[in-house]
């Protein structure tokens, strides 16, 4: 099946306001949820920048320097 959006809502960040989206895909199970942040109109665009991230605990939430998933994560943000 297809994923389907579960929810939605906007969120200002220090790069602006983005929109969030929750989708649920069958194929994945219901305790992976795709999250999804986009900023400005989509519609027919060609060529969006994406970027797909799993979550890094060690360097996003304790701040560690072995590996450079903030920075990357940050960097992707600010280009979006």
């Amino acid at each position: 099946g297809m994923a389907t959006l579960e929810s939605s809502c906007t969120l200002p960040t220090a790069e602006g306001t983005v929109l969030m989206q929750v989708y649920h895909d069958p194929a994945t199970g219901p305790d992976k949820p795709w999250v999804v942040s986009s900023s400005g109109d989509l519609d027919g665009r060609e060529g969006v920048l994406v970027r797909l991230h799993d979550a890094c605990f060690t360097s996003e939430i304790l701040r560690s320097v072995k590996c450079d998933c903030e920075a990357q994560l940050r960097e992707s943000q600010r280009l979006i």
